[in-house]
């Protein structure tokens, strides 16, 4: 199975527990924190997610994480040689 490898620069859901003294400046903490990257094997994609795991075997895939387009900030496929 030849796949393309991708590197997704994307922001993540993120939940906190507990009491905030300012909600303001704890919510922009939590949006740095939500900036992530994922390097992986492009699995699928739709119009709305695409589909990316770490490790292949066959015809079968293993460690997949699945991102809706609309967090995605930036997308790379990256060449090997």
């Amino acid at each position: 199975m030849q796949l393309p490898v991708v590197r997704l620069k994307w922001v993540d859901a993120v939940c906190s527990i507990g009491w905030c003294d300012n909600i303001k400046d704890h919510a922009s903490t939590l949006a740095e924190e939500a900036q992530v990257q994922t390097v992986g094997f492009l699995i699928s994609e739709d119009e709305n997610f695409l589909k990316v795991s770490s490790t292949l075997s066959g015809d079968e895939h293993l460690g997949s994480v699945l991102i809706p387009k609309g967090w995605i900030v930036s997308r790379e496929e990256l060449e090997f040689n």
